[in-house]
């Protein structure tokens, strides 16, 4: 009987100075140094949140800027400054892909193509526009 209680005070000994050397190293070592890593990661995130609501509004403002260059005419919210090899090209490689929505291509700093491609809404036979909105999705 001795034994046994013996044995039982040792393993329990040995189970509390594991389970406080444990409880040393997670609250001594480890956890510091995840939160130092949290804090980073939070500072780093809203870095970039804070870049790219900065390169948001600069995007904003060019697009704004190209709206105003658009030469529009009546009728008219389309551009296409391709020629007609290019424009056919452009298209056989985005019905291959089955693309709809908004294409804009630019060059140097130049709209030549500004073109909706496919139904916004194909039940009411509605067709995409320069100016139509889209809903953004995980796959976008």
């Amino acid at each position: 009987m001795k034994r046994i209680t013996a044995f039982l005070i040792g393993l329990l000994t040995g189970a509390v100075v594991v389970g406080a050397a444990g409880t040393a190293t997670y609250y001594g070592y480890v956890r510091p140094r995840h939160l130092a890593e949290v804090k980073r990661e939070a500072e780093k995130d809203a870095a970039d949140r804070s870049s790219l609501s900065l390169r948001v509004s600069d995007l904003t403002k060019d697009l704004q800027a190209a709206d105003k260059k658009l030469p529009v005419q009546p009728g008219q919210t389309s551009v296409n400054k391709l020629s007609e090899t290019a424009e056919a090209q452009l298209t056989k490689k985005l019905q291959a892909e089955q693309f709809v929505g908004t294409v804009l291509l630019v060059r140097n700093g130049t709209i030549i193509y500004h073109q909706g491609i496919g139904y916004a809404d194909a039940a009411k036979k509605r067709l995409n526009t320069v100016k139509s909105i889209y809903q953004i999705g995980s796959t976008q």
